[in-house]
């Protein structure tokens, strides 16, 4: 049996789209194929995201109204939202529903979680114990992946199984064979979409819903309800209307961005160039560490390195804050928890 290279152990042996250098060959068939499963999940992105939203609040809300003491009512939506993100982006992105498979419905989101600590963990700070020795013990040496093996191949087998439609879209159009496929797809999806939102959206919730916004939130409750009228549902145009709703978005993500540093190996000698004006000589072959994978105005293409779902990221985000407001007049977090759920009362026509 040979044995599997240890940087790629947490993704089945294969070096996914995102590990390949644009002047690799697979480069752009994984890459066209990321953009291939983003395209198709549009159709049913803002459905499937309602849907899952819904779920989460009515969980949020039997929490809340369950405390003793209403003044003092507090609800984590961390989990709640992890579960969200997880089942709607099985759904739009892979075509694979996670009720389908009782495991991965449970556990899938716990199965990320740990397979993304264990990759991240090495590379940030982490403030639990004092330097050196986090230095020493989480920082010199990568954690081993056989630890979550056992939940990798558990979602393996799963979009082998419920997503085999998106693993032939691989296959018959983009040349990637299955077990490629399934690997670059539980990435795209593990990594890229859960790992991003998971950071991204909690984050956003607490910061619109921190005490003290309450100017912000009537504002973009109000712009919100112009934009949807009556009976509108929220989706992709929608919130392109929206424009203090994707203003509050990228700010946000200004803010926390789930990737915040990445690194890069010059291939030439090249200027870097600030948007104030400064510049900064690079040297060839020398690693510098850039934020973002791209100019902002930039396109994602298989021959580039931006991300897929740039756009998908901020209307996302753009689509659970219009939900919020769709369905609350106010609310109020403490940190990952609601405080205040002030549902929206229907005036009869």
């Amino acid at each position: 049996m040979s044995k599997v290279p240890r940087h790629v152990g947490f993704t089945g042996g294969t070096r996914v789209g995102v590990y390949l250098d644009t002047e690799e060959a697979d480069h752009a068939r994984t890459k066209a194929f990321s953009i291939d499963l983003l395209r198709r999940g549009a159709r049913s992105w803002a459905a499937e995201l309602r849907a899952a939203v819904d779920d989460m609040l009515v969980a949020v809300e039997n929490d809340l109204n369950k405390a003793p003491d209403p003044a003092a009512a507090s609800a984590s939506y961390l989990l709640p939202l992890q579960k969200c993100i997880f089942r709607f982006l099985c759904k739009a992105l892979v075509g694979a529903d996670p009720a389908a498979d009782g495991l991965v419905d449970r556990f899938g989101p716990y199965i990320l979680d740990v397979w993304l600590a264990l990759q991240l963990v090495p590379t940030q700070k982490v403030g639990v114990i004092p330097q050196p020795l986090e230095e020493l013990l989480l920082h010199s040496f990568p954690l081993p992946s056989f630890v979550v093996k056992p939940g990798y191949d558990l979602l393996y087998r799963f979009v082998e199984k419920h997503g085999a439609a998106a693993v032939s879209i691989a296959e018959e159009e983009h040349g990637i064979s299955k077990k490629e496929a399934i690997n670059n797809i539980l990435f795209v999806l593990g990594f890229n979409a859960f790992g991003g939102f998971s950071v991204f959206l909690p984050f956003l919730v607490m910061e619109v819903g921190k005490a003290g916004r309450g100017d912000l939130r009537q504002r973009l409750r109000e712009e919100v309800r112009r934009v949807l009228g009556d009976g509108c549902d929220v989706g992709f145009a929608a919130v392109r209307e929206m424009a203090l709703v994707r203003s509050t978005g990228y700010e946000v993500l200004r803010m926390q961005p789930p990737v915040p540093l990445q690194f890069g190996r010059a291939r030439q000698d090249f200027v870097l160039r600030s948007h104030g004006g400064a510049a900064y000589e690079i040297g060839q072959g020398l690693q510098y560490v850039y934020w973002s994978n791209g100019p902002e105005t930039s396109e994602p293409s298989p021959g580039n390195k931006q991300c897929a779902a740039k756009e998908v990221v901020v209307a996302t985000a753009c689509m659970l804050v219009a939900e919020l407001f769709r369905r609350y007049d106010d609310f109020e977090c403490d940190g990952t928890s609601f405080t205040m759920l002030d549902k929206r009362e229907l005036t009869p026509s």
